[in-house]
């Protein structure tokens, strides 16, 4: 059964996912934290700024055109849940960028913007650069970014790799998968988990040709609207979520207007 549209949404609304996949089993993913500190901004009239990091799977492949990016159409996901003023995504992808450089532009590209969230898409062409040892190598400061944004009030949610052949045929994918979900957990970040739902999609690996491009590697158009629908229905449950003790910390003080 495919994941159900968002609340508000009407049901002749048409959801891309069924474009590439009518009777794909999408449902149960969750990011698996909650968000109050969002719904109650909303709730508040207070604009939402989300910033999406990442590399050429978040930037898309027209930098002067990003409309048809996953960012996006999470943004216009959102936007009919809370209204057309009430979110802003940003979209900081940089194709070719791997976690060092990503790193580097922490302070002018999210600190500066002042996030309500970040989603950090990383992790892919870490794959195609660095050896095995290397990769390991970045966890620390993986999981220092994240604890050190979510220090500031910032929520996080880590956005995983994408079920593409070059990446399945990278010998650090495994590796990679479990450090992004071992640090989301142990840091208390959400984790969208694109591997896992366009695998859902793809059925098997030979299936995971037809949701890339001809590289092997990036989304199709149809893949970026489906991935970014999922995105904001997940980020929109979360924060219709109650909060939790142990979650208190992620609630961002509202932002000078």
């Amino acid at each position: 059964m495919l994941a159900l549209p968002a609340a508000g949404e009407t049901a002749r609304d048409d959801h891309p996912c069924r474009n590439l996949q009518p009777h794909a089993d999408l449902s149960g993913a969750s990011l698996g934290i909650a968000l109050p500190g969002l719904a109650a901004r909303v709730a508040a009239g207070q604009r939402l700024r989300i910033v999406v990091l990442g590399s050429s799977s978040t930037a898309g492949p027209n930098p002067d055109d990003r409309s048809r990016t996953y960012p996006a159409a999470a943004a216009r996901t959102l936007q009919r849940r809370w209204g057309s003023k009430a979110v802003e995504v940003v979209n900081k992808g940089v194709g070719g960028e791997a976690v060092p450089e990503m790193l580097r532009r922490f302070d002018s590209d999210i600190y500066a913007l002042k996030p309500d969230l970040v989603v950090w898409q990383l992790g892919v062409n870490d794959l195609f650069r660095f050896s095995q040892t290397e990769i390991a190598g970045l966890e620390p400061a993986i999981r220092k970014a994240v604890h050190d944004m979510r220090a500031r009030g910032i929520p996080v949610i880590l956005l995983d790799l994408q079920y593409a052949p070059r990446v399945l045929r990278a010998a650090s994918h495994d590796a990679m998968e479990g450090m992004i979900g071992r640090v989301a957990k142990q840091e208390n970040a959400g984790l969208f988990q694109r591997f896992d739902l366009m695998q859902r999609l793809a059925g098997n690996a030979a299936g995971a040709a037809g949701l890339t491009e001809k590289d092997g590697l990036h989304m199709t158009e149809g893949v970026h609207a489906c991935i970014g629908r999922l995105l904001g229905e997940q980020v929109a449950a979360s924060a219709a979520q109650a909060p939790r003790q142990e979650l208190a910390g992620q609630i961002h003080a509202a932002r000078p207007q």
